[in-house]
């Protein structure tokens, strides 16, 4: 059986531009693995097409009928034209003409998009947001990159979503990263199981029955740059309360570098 080359769509319409968006599908394209469709409006994306280096048998461009705005920078203008093209986009996901979706669009839009335009996969899972964060080595991968799901700011609906959450995290893992055995470990106030609200001492208890990866049990706030896991799970309250304050570390972590340097 002769596998199918991925087809991954890529959205212009983010803040970023459509030109950054432009440059990173066409060096994929080069790379020969993916092939790449950039949606946007057409004829403003062939032009841009003429000054990159790209592989046309990798890289096509599908019509999404939006303009981008008039002005760059309008970022009130750039999220309604996301708004405009997105169902387009999920649209064509959801026929089969692709098998992923790429954007930078506001992570809440994508979010409310996807529960009302894509089909539910079995079993129905929760849907959530992940990011990533880094660690220290760890034990069961290479990457320095682990995953921390839910970060969407919203509460959980009890201790079988964080459960999924965990489920979903090791698939990423797993697909992703290639770590064949995922460490997986639920966010809490301490490191006993009987520790923390009720719905994580519960999905404790179902995430050590649970299959397909190897459960490190509760950490802390204060363990996740340690490397204790590859996959965290957490409410999605929490999980974008902690999310905030690691990329404000790392922010503040640069500027004090940068002073230390220029000193």
């Amino acid at each position: 059986m002769v596998e199918r080359t991925p087809r991954v769509l890529v959205d212009t319409y983010a803040a970023i531009g459509p030109d950054r968006a432009l440059e990173a599908a066409a060096k994929i394209s080069l790379m020969r693995g993916t092939k790449v469709v950039v949606a946007g409006p057409e004829a403003t994306l062939r032009s841009k097409l003429s000054s990159v280096s790209y592989d046309p048998m990798f890289l096509q461009i599908a019509d999404a009928g939006v303009a981008y705005p008039r002005r760059t920078g309008d970022h009130l203008a750039s999220q309604a034209a996301a708004r405009a093209a997105l169902p387009t986009l999920m649209g064509m996901l959801r026929a089969g003409d692709a098998d992923a979706l790429v954007t930078a669009s506001p992570s809440d839009l994508v979010l409310q998009l996807c529960s009302t335009e894509l089909p539910r996969i079995e079993p129905d899972l929760p849907l959530c947001e992940a990011a990533v964060f880094p660690t220290m080595k760890r034990r069961s991968s290479d990457d320095p990159l682990a995953l921390l799901v839910d970060v969407s700011g919203r509460r959980s609906n009890g201790p079988h979503e964080l459960v999924a959450h965990g489920l979903m995290g090791a698939a990423y893992a797993r697909v992703v990263t290639g770590v064949r055995q995922p460490h997986v470990a639920l966010l809490s106030t301490g490191l006993a199981a009987s520790q923390g609200p009720s719905d994580v001492v519960i999905a404790h208890e179902l995430l050590r029955h649970a299959h397909g990866f190897h459960f490190a049990g509760n950490v802390r706030a204060i363990d996740l740059p340690r490397g204790l896991a590859d996959v965290v799970v957490t409410d999605g309250f929490s999980g974008y309360a902690v999310h905030g304050l690691l990329a404000a570390i790392t922010d503040l972590t640069v500027d004090a570098a940068r002073y230390a340097w220029q000193a």
